[in-house]
């Protein structure tokens, strides 16, 4: 069986170490989108009916006449060409992912998150009243790139959805429900380090602390549109997927579960070590505290249980161990629900101290994530934030079908939920004005689906030497010489011989 599978994905299109590459093609009469990251593109991405197999023929055409997407004019509001005269114009063709658009504008008005789109479009054009007198702990000058953030996060989530409907995208983990994480990033600062769980996506985007810079956010969405399209010319993976950073001090977290936390407490021993060892080779300066995220659906998970044994143990000893785990709960771990608060519990009797934040709450986030990173830093030991009361807007992942295990009227409350709006009002409390944020968002939109445009056309990994490339990590020689009068001391030294044979 796993033989005949894997002659299917040769068949399919190229596949690599981290993400199956984009591919598709006519077979039987149905349009077939190879896999990306282990899971299957959006169910509809698999069909039968004739207007999507022309969908594939039409961006085809277009792609081979469209030498260069950038030349391409930005979409319109609703992603559309003006008529079907515009489809056929040779001069300037369009891009395949806005071709595709059109053709499929039925389907896609039946996403969700289509819904979700017009949802907020309303809310913003009627926006509530500020809250006089209002008074927030969120720093003033980051309420713009807080909104952005927030904003950012869910339209780069719907435009990956159409991507995969329209077959130019690929397996697309949601990060819907949790916008607020964006208030998780302010405290961070420079000098250590973050791994980030892939559904971290608004505390990501706010550590580039783009702000109101409209180039800039341009980079960063291209950037984030390259790795759904899994493009070759995505600056973080180069063709994978699934993976945030791009920022000083990011760890790419290519695992799912929780096996970025070990090397989070490793990190957070070594900077110390490095420090008092070989002081000219250290990485990270006194001071750098070490974010590692996960969901709690991991916290059962021997990655997560081992990495905080190994910091209460270093703790224990004295060492400087200054580590933040921050854990997401939305109640969900894929399929199975939390209904005895058991992990909450398991976190809270970790044996180091945690801090509980309202996960939906972008000020509360700031603020207990703002709490714990000084804990860490002053007292240099491990710390859990506790991000609660998230949603799970959209289900696990594009590929879930979440009517096996929820019933429908669970299913369209989460999918109704208005954290995004209540955290855009509180942003508004705190100083924005909504004129500010109509404008964000427009700008946003525009130039989100203009990002997904361009890098729908780029290429993919294609041969084994590029994935090659991609995948090997460069061996990196350890510091040999030590100043003057410094006795040679582990891990420097070279290592004992091995001894053949014997026990011990």
């Amino acid at each position: 069986c796993c033989f005949t599978f894997i002659q299917m994905l040769h068949q399919l299109g190229h596949y690599s170490r981290f993400g199956f590459a984009a591919s598709t093609t006519i077979s039987r009469g149905r349009l077939l989108t190879s896999y990306a990251r282990g899971g299957r593109t959006k169910a509809e991405n698999v069909v039968t009916s004739s207007h999507r197999r022309q969908v594939v023929k039409s961006s085809s055409a277009h792609l081979s006449t469209n030498s260069s997407p950038l030349a391409s004019p930005l979409a319109t509001s609703s992603g559309l060409p003006a008529n079907d005269a515009t489809m056929k114009s040779p001069t300037p063709s369009l891009p395949p992912l806005q071709v595709a658009r059109k053709n499929l504008a039925s389907d896609i008005s039946n996403l969700p998150e289509h819904a979700a789109l017009l949802s907020l479009s309303e809310y913003l054009s009627s926006p509530p009243a500020r809250t006089p007198n209002a008074s927030s702990a969120l720093p003033p000058e980051s309420l713009t790139l807080l909104s952005r953030s927030i904003l950012a996060t869910f339209l780069i989530h719907y435009n990956s959805r159409v991507a995969s409907l329209c077959g130019h995208g690929f397996y697309t983990i949601g990060p819907c429900g949790e916008e607020a994480m964006a208030g998780a990033a302010l405290p961070l600062g420079p000098g250590g380090s973050v791994a980030l769980h892939y559904r971290h996506l608004a505390t990501n985007l706010a550590r580039f602390g783009a702000g109101n810079d409209d180039e800039a956010w341009r980079s960063v969405l291209l950037g984030r549109a390259r790795a759904h399209a899994v493009s070759s010319l995505d600056p973080v993976t180069r063709g994978g997927h699934c993976a945030l950073g791009g920022c000083e001090g990011d760890v790419l977290v290519t695992s799912t579960l929780a096996s970025q936390c070990p090397p989070a407490v490793g990190r957070a021993l070594g900077g110390a070590l490095a420090r008092w060892k070989a002081p000219q080779a250290a990485k990270f300066g006194a001071g750098a505290v070490h974010f590692v995220t996960l969901g709690s659906g991991s916290l059962s998970n021997g990655h997560f249980l081992s990495a905080v044994n190994l910091a209460r143990h270093a703790a224990k000893e004295g060492r400087r161990v200054p580590v933040v785990f921050g854990v997401s709960d939305n109640g969900l771990c894929i399929s199975l629900k939390d209904t005895s608060s058991y992990l909450r519990d398991l976190a809270l009797n970790s044996g180091v101290k945690v801090f509980e934040a309202r996960g939906n709450d972008v000020e509360d986030v700031y603020e207990r994530t703002r709490e714990a990173v000084e804990y860490a830093r002053k007292r240099n030991r491990p710390a859990v934030v506790w991000y609660g009361g998230i949603t799970r807007r959209f289900g696990h992942a594009a590929t879930d079908r979440q009517g096996a295990y929820l019933e429908q009227a669970e299913i369209e409350e989460m999918r109704a939920s208005r954290d995004l709006e209540d955290n855009l009002k509180r942003l508004v409390d705190a100083g924005l004005t909504w004129d500010e944020v109509r404008a964000d968002f427009e700008f946003l939109k525009t130039e989100c689906e203009a990002a997904f445009d361009v890098a729908s056309t780029e290429p993919k990994v294609e041969s084994r030497e590029e994935q090659v490339s991609r995948c090997a990590v460069p061996y990196a020689e350890p510091p040999r010489h030590l100043p003057p009068g410094t006795a040679p001391t582990p891990p420097f030294a070279p290592p004992p011989p091995r001894r053949r044979g014997g026990g011990g």
